[in-house]
């Protein structure tokens, strides 16, 4: 094993006068998230090295990395061609930092209005529209819901997306037409930023079984480490944190069971053209699309159903040992190599009074899932 990491540094030795490879000069975004990911399991610069003792050649090495610790092999090339003083100086605070700086860079890159991401979204609209616009009067009276952000969260020391299940109306789908007939797509997309801001959250009813009202209790429990017992009346400090929040759904278009509160069995949309809308809409439903377009380092999913396609295309396991549906606790946590996301799954707050829970209850499920966070946040250390 020494021998050949002493043939590979030689080898790349020649390069460093030129070509030191540091996590300040890194400026891949996926090189980063994967060195985020293995630098979470702890100090595993010698683990690493070690693990090439039954490598024969330089291929064999690379794969052998890749395969282990899950990563591209232009991030194993990156290790290489580091200095072994480099590498080993280096902790998961330090290329979290450097992660986060490409983020940033990213996002201010990208073409945001009003916290979506049109860059990543306007392509995926266009493919939608393309495939229902020949169908829509028949199939669904609203645009689809496309995740986004409230106006602080690309700046937020911690970005938190938060996914429900569906939406109860949303856009008309006159603007989604008329939108796409203007070739203006960037229309719809900032109208679908303005059916749900900070404001209208505050205008709701306080109650526990209100979305908004647990989402931004939660939310202020882990940015404040306080609960806030009425959040109709917070201050502007505690309104700014709110404009952190990330948005999703499961669920693009409105469930067939959220139709029926709005309309009769008998004016419900034609199966065939509204089950083709619902297909269409899959890319904007995804835990993919929406790590790709925001870059969250948390997604609270709120609803206690099985949605095995919210996954499609990562390699998030669900963690056996954190799973808890007792004592009116509700957890499930799904982690990935590939990502640095955390995904933490509970109940939907307008389904808690169907499992028992008070309002007493509801605000010891909010301190259990921030302590979640809290000990996710500390395995990273």
């Amino acid at each position: 094993m020494q021998k050949l990491v002493r043939g590979l540094q030689e080898k790349f030795y020649k390069l460093f006068s030129v070509m030191k490879a540091t996590i300040n000069n890194c400026h891949d975004e996926q090189i980063l998230k994967e060195l985020c990911s293995i630098f979470e399991r702890g100090l595993i610069q010698k683990e690493i090295i070690l693990s090439l003792d039954d490598a024969q050649n330089e291929e064999e090495a690379y794969n052998m990395i890749c395969t282990k610790y899950g990563i591209s092999h232009k991030t194993a090339d990156f290790i290489f061609h580091t200095t072994f003083e480099h590498w080993f100086s280096l902790n998961y605070d330090k290329v979290k930092s450097a992660y986060d700086s490409i983020v940033r860079e990213t996002l201010g890159r990208n073409s945001f209005h009003n916290g979506i991401n049109m860059d990543y979204y306007i392509p995926l609209l266009k493919t939608f529209c393309q495939k229902t616009m020949s169908i829509y009067d028949k199939g669904y009276d609203q645009g689809p819901f496309i995740p986004y952000t409230m106006t602080n969260y690309s700046n937020a020391p911690i970005k938190i997306m938060y996914v429900g299940r569906d939406t109860y109306y949303w856009e008309p789908a006159e603007t989604l037409k008329k939108a796409f007939r203007n070739n203006k797509l960037e229309d719809y997309l900032i109208a679908n930023t303005k059916c749900v801001d900070v404001d209208k959250m505050l205008t709701w009813k306080n109650n526990t079984g209100s979305f908004w009202n647990f989402v931004n209790k939660l939310h202020l429990m882990i940015r404040t480490g306080q609960m806030v017992s009425d959040i109709t009346t917070i201050d502007d400090k505690q309104k700014n944190i709110l404009e952190e929040i990330g948005y999703g759904n499961l669920y693009s278009i409105e469930m067939l069971s959220t139709l029926r509160k709005r309309f009769e069995e008998s004016e419900l949309p034609i199966t065939s053209e509204y089950e083709t809308i619902c297909k269409a809409a899959k890319p904007f439903e995804t835990l993919k699309s929406m790590i790709e377009a925001y870059h969250p380092d948390y997604v609270f999913v709120l609803s206690w159903i099985e949605k095995n396609d919210f996954f499609e295309g990562t390699d998030f396991v669900w963690q056996k040992d954190l799973y808890q549906d007792a004592d009116k606790k509700y957890r499930a946590v799904y982690l990935s190599n590939q990502y640095g996301t955390k995904v933490i799954w509970t109940l939907h707050p307008n389904a808690m009074w169907r499992h028992g829970l008070s309002k007493n209850d509801t605000q010891e499920l909010i301190e259990f899932l921030a302590n979640t966070y809290r000990m996710l946040e500390s395995k990273k250390k």
